[in-house]
């Protein structure tokens, strides 16, 4: 139901940033810096195309809004939660 919806939600943000933070922690040792893990992915992302966030990502300073990411994605949740609601009521 809608309270294992939003459960889901949060626990899938708080394992995904639990995540990143170990990637970058071990990208960072194998590679020595961040600009060599990022010129990697940027690499990759420019040559296959399909990625243009990544791409995005890789060249910028690595750093993802996670306050912002997480806030624009629950308020997709609840907007989609009222939808459902307003229409069970009309």
């Amino acid at each position: 139901g809608i309270p294992n919806a939003v459960d889901d939600y949060v626990r899938g943000a708080v394992l995904g940033e639990l995540e990143w933070g170990a990637f970058k922690r071990r990208a960072e040792a194998a590679a020595g810096d961040a600009p060599t893990v990022r010129r990697y992915y940027r690499q990759q992302a420019e040559a296959d195309g399909r990625y243009p966030e990544l791409q995005r990502f890789a060249s910028d300073s690595g750093e993802i809004d996670a306050d912002a990411n997480f806030e624009f994605g629950l308020g997709c949740l609840l907007d989609g939660i009222a939808a459902r609601i307003a229409a069970r009521r009309a």
